[in-house]
């Protein structure tokens, strides 16, 4: 059987994984590239990824959460690993203990990790971030952020390794608020060289900013989503960079069964059967991350053709219009991805919900089994 435990899993094609960074290596150049691996790899499963990205040279990574770090410094014990988001000031024995780099945008913060490297006898490594527009996490881009950053700079029990931002429209057509936030954030930069305030690393462009914005690279990008052979956006589909799509969700088919002319299908009888034909349960719901938002609104693919899902999506299983076709119990589906239809496609999911690719591949569950491919 293609799967191991259950009939509905994932596969990975690591293949497309190498074809996609490759990719993206040759168009930035010299350029040091951080590959975002946070979320569990936008769903991909981070170790696999990680240890793929790293046998084709990748050895910086950033994840969002201190847990997500450790796991993937036990895998990788001598790769650079920035945490970007939050870490309580308690965290900090285990930051300097496994070698992380911890994101530090706040003064108090950085205090305490300093007090904590002293401890040590060994800084915390640090990434300063600017706030340029995000208005999430950073210092501000201002004279009080600026002297805020030098006087944590100084401090011995911190090793202030780089600086960074994040861009919060890079993902539209109009270029405008990027180059608002390039400047702003060179500005900042500027301000501290004067004060002979230097970092080894400055970045801030993500997926779609490192695709367009070469004049924003610096000293390293940091791409994500496009890694696993998303667009950033509907908007920035980036079609030059011929991205192939590492995920691929399949099932096999569990029922098939002839239905009656004007029949209710699922819960609610939201559908009924605007004639007689077959249809095709599928083990593949929303608590696998199949959203129950999707109904009526997603194909999959049965025989390599575009069959609707039918009714409203189940918890772990769906019902598919199959017309005239007698596809078998046991017969492999295509519930999303692979490259096969763009029927099927992460991006064509993500248009259905009005929302985001990353969203799409995030919400696939660990019910489904991984298998990895090359």
């Amino acid at each position: 059987m293609a799967y191991e435990y259950r009939p509905a899993w994932m596969e990975i094609d690591l293949g497309a994984l190498a074809h996609n960074y490759k990719q993206l290596a040759d168009l930035y150049g010299g350029t040091k590239i951080c590959a975002v691996v946070k979320a569990d790899a936008y769903g991909h499963g981070m170790i696999p990824v990680a240890k793929k990205l790293h046998a084709l040279g990748v050895d910086f990574f950033a994840v969002a959460t201190i847990i997500e770090a450790q796991t993937l410094r036990a895998a990788l014990p001598d790769v650079d690993i920035l945490i970007l988001g939050y870490s309580p000031i308690e965290a900090a024995d285990v930051l300097i203990e496994k070698n992380l780099i911890q994101t530090l945008y706040d003064v108090e913060q950085g205090k305490a990790f300093h007090l904590a490297g002293l401890k040590h006898d060994r800084p915390l490594r640090v990434h300063v971030k600017v706030d340029t527009g995000m208005r999430r996490l950073g210092f501000s881009a201002n004279a009080a952020g600026v002297n805020a950053i030098e006087n944590l700079h100084g401090l011995k029990g911190l090793a202030v390794e780089g600086i960074y931002s994040h861009f919060a429209r890079a993902d539209e057509i109009d270029a405008s608020a990027v180059h608002a936030q390039g400047q702003l954030f060179i500005a900042v930069l500027e301000a501290l060289s004067i004060r002979g305030v230097t970092f080894k690393l400055r970045h801030i462009c993500n997926s779609a900013a490192s695709a367009r914005f070469p004049e924003y690279y610096f000293d390293m990008v940091r791409p994500g989503i496009v890694l696993y052979g998303q667009p950033p956006s509907e908007a920035v589909a980036l079609e030059a960079l011929e991205l192939r799509e590492v995920m691929c969700v399949k099932a096999n088919i569990a029922m098939v069964k002839s239905v009656d002319k004007g029949d209710g299908v699922s819960y609610g009888h939201r559908y009924h059967l605007p004639e007689t034909m077959n249809i095709a349960t599928i083990p593949v719901g929303y608590a696998d991350g199949l959203l129950r938002g999707l109904s009526g609104k997603a194909h999959v693919l049965v025989d390599g053709e575009p069959c609707p899902i039918i009714g409203s999506i189940c918890m772990d299983q769906c019902m598919v219009a199959v017309g005239e076709k007698t596809p078998k119990m046991g017969d492999e589906v295509v519930v999303l991805g692979g490259n096969v239809h763009p029927m099927v496609s992460v991006a064509a999911y993500a248009k259905a919900l009005g929302t985001i690719s990353y969203e799409i591949t995030c919400q696939f569950s660990l019910r489904l089994h991984r298998q990895y491919t090359e």
